[in-house]
């Protein structure tokens, strides 16, 4: 049979067979190597036939690609328009990253896009966004020819093309009008998934269409029976960022009960979306009603425990009773005793003689609850090693840094102090673990010497928006007390990650600081309204903003908006070269409000590795439009979220960021500011004994020059 199988009729067996073969199956070795031994003598047609056969089978077979790549990549001239979109797609499809392969294939679809049907146009935008490779040129192509073919797109080619753009963040106003107008017009052809994911895709690139999502939602309520819980998730999330006038609550209303009815499906990811979705819409009434529900159907808490940062962040601002079942709820699924026994003493107020057994997820726990994990397994098993609650090197590195502090926390000579403290932490990264990414070094001196030469009121407060394990936390309450005293001002740190927001805790009550610092629980944008409400306007003295740094602008704007910052107030910005934030720093450098300095300075404990810190006054509240950065700023931030999940290993296809990439990496971010006329004073040439307002002198950003008169600040003098 071997020699009788023909490689093209490898194709006609995945189709027949339409689903994945284990590698041992005898039909499945017989063509992989039949394929190997015949690849050279393919044309296009047996060359894409093959890698959609195997793309089609899910199965991943490296010497194979590697082949079929090298081979493609010689033949792409002769390739008709479905073979290139069809080879994209399947190397795509199998997460296979060639850059040199999809780089070729743009180049050889821009030379013959007016060719490509609506099927090939959106399997090629879909495939590029899959393996988050954002190709403007092809994709902004794609977007030009797609626009009048769109009355010919089917409803798959409409859910694939919006899906594709919103991924890679690039808002082409033509196409998005083009796939809302065809989306209305073919409403009753849409099946549950094309209306959640057209949903989901404006909502994400926030683009509100009105008529789009009015068709949308009755469409869906017409077609309840068929809407699964993924399904439900995705449209009650996309209806939390609708505006007034559009009737959010009454949708919300038919869908509802529909998610009570499928409990059996519940997930992490659903429930969060869910929830989250209902509480940004002012359903916390039906955010605890469906919470009761879920746990009266007992409902896993594995598949609820995605949300337990949504629940805190909601039961901690209304001081509810709640608190302690969610974090038991996190603590089963910690499975490090060290870790388990900090999140069980803010849990009970004392740590549990018994460490709790985690749970064991299987496969179907494992695709529920960590999607994005569950499509790279049986591509990359060496994953499976996060696949379990609580597990992965992070859990055991934590695990590691809370028994170093509390075996030696104790010790003469290294005092129950803020300073003592904070030496303990950098001691355990300078050692063996410098996998612990803290903002010490010249981070440290830096924010110590802004936050000190500020005059601080004693109804003031500090908020740091990712804790982390409250290193800096620990820096600010200390530098706080210092300022006015025990028991006035507040330092404030924010962290999405229960897990890590209970260790900051931990932290600072072993520094002697939790009668002045606090660790809110959530999301940053969430929990914004809940600092202007217990301090008031007008009251926060520094914002120190440490998370991911593509939404940096968006928080900042927000807390403006709400009259956060006191006359004076300071925002600093870490990370802005590596990973980046470009669009704040496009912000803060040009608009008027805001007098910045970006300083240049090593990172912690890599010594090869230039980062940059803003340092930002607030002078007046003025809130004038900020030219749009240029196109090469907006990639750009995109980028830096892509090598962000690099970073963190979630793009198994590529390499992890070694220490030469990093460097490599910021050199490039700091020609392209450079580029647009922003570049940094060295931290180190500066006098540090100087006040906040002279470092002005010394700025070489491009701070915005037109003077027009500054407003008063609403009474305050």
């Amino acid at each position: 049979m071997r020699t009788e199988l023909a490689t093209q009729n490898v194709a006609n067996v995945a189709q027949l067979l339409r689903k994945p073969l284990r590698p041992e199956d005898a039909l499945l070795e017989t063509a992989r190597e039949e394929g190997r031994a015949k690849i050279q003598e393919l044309g296009g047609q047996g060359l894409s036939n093959i890698a959609w056969a195997f793309a089609t089978l899910l199965f991943h077979d490296l010497p194979l690609m590697e082949s079929l790549s090298a081979a493609s990549m010689l033949r792409l001239c002769d390739y008709c328009t479905q073979q290139l979109s069809n080879t994209a797609w399947a190397f795509s499809k199998l997460l296979y990253t060639d850059v040199p392969l999809m780089d070729s294939i743009s180049a050889a679809s821009l030379r013959r896009l007016s060719e490509f049907s609506q099927q090939d146009l959106s399997s090629t935008a879909w495939a590029f966004a899959t393996i988050e490779m954002r190709n403007d040129p092809l994709l902004e192509a794609i977007a030009a020819e797609a626009v009048p073919k769109i009355a010919v797109f089917e409803p798959l080619g409409l859910m694939c093309t919006a899906w594709a753009f919103a991924v890679v963040e690039l808002r082409n106003q033509p196409l998005l009008h083009a796939i809302s107008e065809q989306s209305i017009n073919r409403c009753a052809d849409l099946d549950a998934q094309a209306l959640s994911l057209i949903a989901w895709a404006f909502a994400s690139m926030r683009v509100f269409d009105a008529p789009l999502l009015a068709a949308i939602a009755a469409e869906s309520i017409r077609k309840s029976h068929l809407l699964e819980l993924h399904h439900l998730s995705k449209l009650v999330w996309s209806l939390s960022f609708a505006p007034r006038p559009f009737d959010t609550k009454r949708v919300l209303g038919h869908l509802v009960p529909l998610i009570m009815c499928q409990s059996s499906q519940m997930s992490s990811v659903a429930a969060h979306s869910i929830l989250w979705g209902l509480w940004h819409s002012g359903g916390n009434d039906l955010v605890a009603q469906l919470l009761l529900h879920w746990k009266s159907e007992s409902v896993d808490d594995d598949d609820l425990v995605g949300a337990a940062d949504l629940l805190l962040t909601d039961v901690e601002w209304r001081r509810g009773s709640e608190e302690r079942g969610l974090l038991e709820m996190v603590e089963a699924t910690t499975a490090t005793p060290s870790v388990q026994g900090v999140v069980s003493k803010w849990a009970r107020g004392y740590v549990a003689d018994e460490s709790i057994v985690a749970h064991v997820w299987d496969q179907d726990k494992v695709e529920r609850n960590r999607p994005e994990l569950a499509k790279y397994l049986s591509h990359f098993p060496e994953m499976s090693k996060w696949s379990q609650p609580g597990s992965g090197n992070h859990w055991r590195k934590l695990g590691s840094l809370v028994e170093h502090v509390d075996a030696l926390v104790g010790v003469p000579t290294d005092p129950k102090t803020p300073h003592g403290m904070l030496r303990l932490i950098e001691r355990f990264a300078e050692g063996a673990h410098q996998w612990l990414k803290v903002a010490g070094g010249a981070k440290a001196n830096l924010l110590s010497s802004v936050f000190c030469d500020r005059s601080w009121e004693p109804w003031e407060f500090s908020l740091e928006c990712g804790a982390f394990v409250g290193y800096t936390s620990i820096r600010f309450a200390a530098a706080l007390r210092g300022q006015l005293g025990r028991g006035r001002g507040r330092a404030v740190s924010v962290e999405v990650d229960p897990v890590q927001a209970c260790i900051a805790r931990h932290f600072l009550d072993l520094a002697g600081c939790s009668e002045i610092a606090e660790v809110w629980v959530g999301q940053f944008r969430d929990v914004l309204p809940r600092a202007v409400e217990e301090f008031g306007v007008r009251a926060l003295g520094l914002a120190f903003l440490d998370y991911k740094g593509t939404i940096f602008h968006i928080d900042l704007a927000s807390l403006e908006r709400l009259l956060a910052f006191a006359p004076g107030g300071i925002a600093v910005a870490d990370n802005v070269v590596l990973p980046g934030a470009p669009l704040y720093l496009w912000v803060v450098t040009r608009h008027i409000a805001w007098a910045t300095t970006v300083w240049a300075l090593q990172e912690f404990l890599e010594p090869n590795v230039e980062d940059w810190m803003c340092v930002s006054e607030y002078c007046a509240p003025l809130f004038p439009e900020v030219d749009e950065p240029p196109v090469s700023w907006q990639r750009l931030s995109w980028h830096t979220d892509h090598m962000r999940r690099r970073a963190q290993g979630m793009r198994p296809g590529e390499n992890l960021m070694a220490e030469q990439d990093r460097v490599s990496y910021a050199r490039y971010i700091r020609s392209i500011y450079r580029d647009g006329g922003v570049d940094a004073q060295p931290w180190a040439d500066v006098p540090h004994d100087i006040s906040l307002r002279s470092r002005h002198e010394y700025r070489t950003a491009a701070v915005c020059s037109t003077q027009l008169p500054r407003p008063a600040w609403g009474g305050l003098h």
